[in-house]
């Protein structure tokens, strides 16, 4: 039993539009794992300058709360006086 010629084309055919699927599958897969490093790069970078903003203001705290016990030491002395 053989395979006609035309037949076979036809299987060609598939198995090359098959190929062609997958092809871009492959293509969207890689574009999107490229976009998602890029992602995660911007992130990093945004979690790194938020540390450093969250740690300037815990610095500002601590020097507010300084101000604070100054100034209830000067309304302790007010009420003294």
């Amino acid at each position: 039993m053989t395979t006609s010629p035309a037949s076979l084309e036809t299987r060609v055919d598939r198995l090359e539009a098959r190929q062609q699927r997958a092809d871009e599958d492959m293509k969207a897969l890689s574009d999107t794992v490229i976009e998602t490093r890029d992602d995660v790069k911007v992130l990093r970078m945004d979690v790194t300058e938020l540390k450093q903003d969250v740690g300037g203001l815990k610095q500002d705290v601590g020097g507010l709360k300084q101000d604070v016990g100054g100034l209830k030491q000067d309304v302790g002395g007010l009420k003294q006086d």
